[in-house]
Parts: structure tokens; C-alpha cells; sequence
């Protein structure tokens, strides 16, 4: 008996991969386990584990050919991520062509968080380090991952990502890496990032991309207001209510002072000061924000700046739906593949749902249910034995 099983949800997955031309890069038993991969991760309850991928897509080959694809097959990962790249590229560009709006590239990182292993562990989870937590608002045991997301309107998907080691280059040197990757955008396009990453070197590099950058901006940035060099916390704390302007971005409402000028390190560009509007004055609630484009009036920067939230949201969604975090590998080569396996479900999720990841994903479902029914429907149909089908199944 066969050892591939060919389900109609199955189907569906390798018409998706064979139309990318996967089958002239994979060997066919990695093919299928990739596809018993996507498999799993669509489905609810996937937890992370390899058990899961095995149980969840009715699996037949033994589980540790699983552990063997992740750890040691041979299949050129680097390769999966371009073909990622590229696509990411082209649709974000097709769709900016079609509605003339405006593209985002976002720049952030997460941490996939670890239990510490004992000092007695005997093979504890390789390249595991002490990274700082945006959520947890200090030092986490686990994997820091740095993401480059593509945005357009609606559509959303991953270009790029590199795991951050702090044994090797530093984490602007490699969100510069990240960057490097992008094409020199024609279309008008913006670079998005908090103040962590909000540095001469990216906003330099940015510009010859074509890039403008919008950015969280640190209080203690040096400004030259009339020339003068002062730090942006000592300057704040000269502007009057009367100096500023009331905005509105979505539900919020803020005070915002408009700097533009010289910083340290850029030649001029727009440095908003805000506050809460009921908290003016408040050091607590001050943030900063950048803008080298100069044309952008206050509330054109802050609406601009709120798409960065897409890459809040991403993490959200890798985590909670795809267990991006949820690994039980060791090998930090197989956890960077089991990574590009979930970014590859994610685009499938967002492609099937026509850019819309969270449809794509129930479309999946429902049809991988139904599908199932219909299926078992037809064997019986043909009088194939109840054990029979059990076995097919795989739940004998």
C-alpha cells in the first residue's frame, strides 16, 4: 500500500506549490512532507510539535522522518526564502499599481520566548539568549527573530527575516542586511520602524532605495532649532500649548509640535513632538516621531506611521495561529526551517483568501472538512472496507 496519501485538501496544497514550480527544486519525498506540513499548520490545534504534523495530516511515514526533514534533508531553504522575497515583492507592487496607494515596508523583531534550560542540561536548545521583550517590557530566554514586512492597503505579507544572534553582527547591521534585499523602489514607498531601529545608518541606506522613512525617534535626539544643539527632551520642555497644533488620528486626539531641521546625522527633516491631548506637558506621555519626507503635513505622518501596527498584528498571528513561538527543536538550523515553513503556510492562508490571511485560513478549514466527508462518502460508495479506510486515515 502506498505510503502518500492523496486526500483532496492535499490536492489543493500541491496545485498551490506545483504552480510555484516547487517540484523542480524539492526531491519528492521532501515535497510531501512539505505538504503534510501545510497541512498541519492549518488546521486547529496545531501546537508547534512534530507530533502535531504527523497526527494532524494523517502523516503514514514514521514520525522521525519528520525530525530527519527539519534537521537534516536535503532541501536549500535559502532558496524558499528568495522564492518568499520575490513573490512578497511582486504582489505588494501589483496591488500598489492597481489602487496607486502607497507601499510600507515595516521593520520590527519579536522574541520567541524560551524556558532557560538548567545548568545541568545536556542538550539544551541551540543559540537560546537573553533578548529584550517589547511585551514583557524586559529580558526573555528564547530567539529573537528581525522581520521586514510588505504592506499595501489591505494586503500584507512577510519579505524577509534573519535571526538575531548576538554573537554576530549587531541588530542595525543586520536590519541594514534586511534591507539591502529590497529593490530601488520607483512607486512612492516608506520605511516604518520604531525608535530602536530609527538610526543615520538605516535612514541613509533607506534613501538610496528610495525610500522615505517614518520612525519613532529616541527623546534624547539631538536638535538644532535656530541652530542651537539641544536634546529633544530638554527642547520639549520650551514649547508652549499655545506652539502646538490639535490632531486627530483615528479615535485619538494629540498635541503636536512640528520640528524641521538638522539632527545629528540627517540634513533636514520633520521631528513632531506629541502628546495625549488631555496630558500636554507631560514628560511620561511625550513621543517623537521622524519623517524625511518633508511634504507630509502632521496628521499625513501619524496616519502613515499607524500602519506600522500590520507588523504588531503579524506577530500576533504567527504566534497564535502558527505557533511561530511554540517549537520543541533544538537544532537552530531546523527551527530557521521551520520558520520559512510557516511563513510559506501564511502566504498559502493570504493568497487562497485573496489578501485577506485570517479568510484564506477559514476558506482552508472548511474546506479541508468538507473535503474529508466527501471523501470518505466516495469510498464507501465504492464499497472499500470501513479498516481499509481506517488505515488510509491512518487512525487503524
Amino acid at each position: 500500500m502506498s505510503r502518500t496519501l492523496n486526500l483532496p485538501y492535499h490536492e489543493e496544497i500541491r496545485h498551490y506549490l506545483t504552480e510555484q514550480r516547487f517540484p523542480l527544486y524539492l526531491s519528492k519525498p521532501v515535497f510531501e512532507h512539505l505538504i503534510h506540513f501545510m497541512d498541519a499548520v492549518t488546521q486547529k490545534g496545531f501546537s508547534g510539535t512534530l507530533t502535531d504534523v504527523h497526527t494532524l495530516s494523517r502523516e503514514r511515514r514514521h514520525r522521525t522522518t519528520l525530525s530527519h526533514f527539519l534537521h537534516r534533508g536535503v532541501w536549500d531553504e535559502q532558496w524558499m526564502q528568495r522564492h518568499l522575497n520575490q513573490r512578497s515583492l511582486r504582489k505588494i507592487q501589483q496591488h500598489a499599481k492597481r489602487t496607486g496607494l502607497p507601499i510600507y515596508a515595516i521593520l520590527d523583531d519579536s522574541v520567541c520566548e524560551k524556558t532557560k534550560p538548567s545548568s545541568r542540561a545536556m542538550s539544551a536548545i541551540q543559540q537560546a539568549d537573553f533578548h529584550f521583550s517589547h511585551g514583557k517590557g524586559g529580558p526573555v530566554w528564547g530567539h529573537q527573530v528581525v522581520v521586514l514586512l510588505l504592506r499595501c492597503g489591505d494586503r500584507c505579507l512577510p519579505f524577509a527575516f534573519r535571526r538575531y544572534d548576538k554573537s554576530g553582527v549587531g541588530k542595525i547591521a543586520l536590519a541594514c542586511e534586511l534591507l539591502e534585499t529590497l529593490p530601488v523602489f520607483e512607486h512612492p514607498t516608506y520605511l516604518l520602524m520604531d525608535s530602536w531601529y530609527t538610526s543615520v545608518k538605516i535612514v541613509d541606506l533607506a534613501s538610496t532605495k528610495g525610500l522615505q522613512v517614518i520612525g519613532g525617534l529616541k527623546t534624547n535626539r539631538i536638535l538644532f532649532p535656530q541652530g542651537i544643539r539641544i536634546p529633544g527632551s530638554a527642547f520639549a520642555g520650551h514649547i508652549r500649548k499655545a506652539d502646538t497644533r490639535l490632531v486627530t488620528v483615528g479615535n485619538a486626539s494629540y498635541r503636536v509640535f512640528r520640528y524641521e531641521g538638522a539632527l545629528n546625522g540627517i540634513a533636514n527633516a520633520v521631528v513632531l513632538l506629541t502628546w495625549p491631548e488631555d496630558s500636554f506637558g507631560h514628560p511620561s506621555t511625550l513621543r517623537y516621531y521622524l519623517s524625511t519626507d518633508v511634504s507630509l503635513d502632521e496628521e499625513e505622518i501619524l496616519m502613515r506611521y499607524a500602519n506600522r501596527w500590520a507588523i504588531e498584528t503579524f506577530f500576533q498571528q504567527m504566534k497564535g495561529k502558527y505557533a511561530f513561538d511554540r517549537y520543541r527543536i533544538r537544532s537552530v538550523r531546523a527551527i530557521e526551517r521551520f520558520w520559512i515553513l510557516l511563513l510559506l503556510t501564511f502566504f498559502y492562508c493570504a493568497e487562497t483568501g485573496s489578501g485577506d490571511e485570517s479568510l484564506g485560513l477559514k476558506r482552508i478549514r472548511h474546506r479541508r472538512e468538507h473535503g474529508l466527508l466527501d471523501w470518505i462518502y466516495h469510498q464507501f460508495q465504492q464499497a472499500v472496507p470501513l479498516k481499509q479506510v481506517k488505515e488510509q486515515l491512518n487512525i487503524a
